[in-house]
């Protein structure tokens, strides 16, 4: 089978090109998320819940998000507090909202660990290879 050098050349470009896209959207969403907060603290000092402006009406919108409790004094590797999942579960669980609550684990996570486990000297442990899909999954990358 010949190389076609034209279409390794047009996937490493738009490879190229999607990776600049993207960094432009952090830094637009990094901004944004910037003027929100700036927008809310005029809002907030203003007493407004809204503003038209020459094309758009900007408001202050609510919602509620539950999750559960931090556990006091307690932060994983990247300082993030640890939540307390069993004691919201238990919670849910004893108010009748049981069908909230479901035995799972992170995907990624779990993935990043199992290849950090296969890089050791240790490995995999057998009883986690044996009773989880681990594959190896192969993709073209660009320098």
């Amino acid at each position: 089978m010949a190389i076609d050098m034209a279409k390794i050349q047009e996937y490493a470009d738009r490879k190229q090109d999607i990776k600049a896209r993207d960094k432009r959207l952090k830094e637009d969403k990094k901004k944004l998320e910037s003027l929100e907060k700036k927008i809310l603290n005029m809002f907030t000092e203003a007493g407004l819940k809204q503003i038209k402006t020459t094309r758009n009406t900007v408001f202050i919108a609510t919602q509620l998000w539950a999750s559960a409790p931090d556990i006091e004094g307690e932060y994983d590797y990247k300082g993030d507090p640890v939540k307390d999942y069993e004691r919201a579960c238990r919670a849910l669980k004893d108010c009748g909202m049981g069908q909230f609550v479901k035995e799972g684990f992170n995907s990624q996570t779990l993935s990043s660990e199992i290849r950090a486990m296969a890089k050791s000297e240790e490995g995999v442990p057998e009883h986690l290879a044996e009773n989880l899909k681990i594959t190896e999954r192969f993709y073209v990358k660009v320098k």
